[in-house]
């Protein structure tokens, strides 16, 4: 999980890893730059269509699970935070609450 975080912030600080905003001019290819940022960030997993869905915590659960369930979500807010912070700012407004 700290790995992941970590990975995000030094990947952020690299020059490669500039992503042009989108600003409704040409998605596919802001698309494309976007999977591959987020599959360097082994985060693409997440936006993919066969994801199960997280399950909802039990008392059972073991620790492996919750420490799964937390990477998850964490991913999962980290996947969407680049994604947004790669739009410009009139769309990030019009989808932040998405």
């Amino acid at each position: 999980m700290e790995g992941t975080v970590s990975q995000s912030i030094q990947a952020m600080n690299q020059d490669f890893t500039k992503i042009e905003r989108f600003d409704r001019e040409d998605f596919t290819r802001w698309q494309e730059k976007m999977m591959f940022f987020l599959t360097t960030l082994q985060l693409s997993y997440i936006l993919g269509e066969n994801l199960e869905p997280i399950l909802d915590e039990t008392p059972e659960d073991s620790t492996e699970v919750k420490m799964d369930r937390m990477k998850r979500k964490e991913e999962e807010f980290l996947c969407r935070r680049h994604i947004l912070n790669a739009l410009s700012s009139t769309i990030y407004t019009a989808h932040r609450h998405i």
